[in-house]
């Protein structure tokens, strides 16, 4: 890992209570998980990670948006273009100190099942799926065996995939 940098376990901050799988924790099980990180208020807080297909840094900058850090950034690249580049790397873990994590934030910037299914009847936002065009229009069946193929009424179709460069930077403003 980058030096200094600590493992935010993704899949272990999820809301285990929830009917469906991978939903966001609640804010009290957030604040906990980056006090025991060492991450509080006013951190400066730069996300990465090192795959290529999966975008887990955008899901981490999208947790720490929605529960109120306002100081937080994708390292353009991730890891593989830091090592790339011949920057320096270690192992292990990190000692940190715990630090006070203040939630803040309305919610409204994740819709509900029932938000969903009131704007298919009624559309009053635009949905866009990230998934491969492929997922999007059913063609390939899903990773997971209880998610059926095709798309909700109403999305259009982005692949995060096309938001990068084939280096796996994000694509300039000219470019998107």
């Amino acid at each position: 890992h980058i030096p200094g940098a600590v493992f935010l376990d993704l899949g272990a901050l999820v809301d285990n209570t929830a009917d469906a799988p991978n939903m966001l924790p609640p804010p009290e099980q957030f604040a906990s998980r980056m006090q025991k990180l060492g991450i509080g208020d006013g951190s400066r807080i730069v996300v990465y990670d090192d795959r290529s297909q999966v975008r887990s840094a955008a899901r981490a900058w999208f947790m720490f948006k929605l529960f109120g850090a306002s100081n937080v950034a994708i390292l353009d690249g991730g890891l593989a273009k830091w090592r790339a580049e011949d920057r320096p790397v270690e192992s292990g873990p990190q000692e940190r100190r715990s630090r006070h994590f203040t939630t803040y934030g309305s919610g409204r910037e994740v819709r509900s099942k029932s938000d969903m299914l009131a704007n298919i009847e009624r559309p009053s936002e635009q949905v866009v799926d990230a998934r491969p065009a492929e997922r999007f229009e059913g063609a390939t069946p899903e990773p997971r065996e209880d998610m059926g193929a095709g798309h909700i009424p109403g999305a259009v179709n982005l692949p995060v995939g096309w938001l990068f460069e084939a280096d796996g930077t994000w694509k300039d403003e000219d470019a998107l």
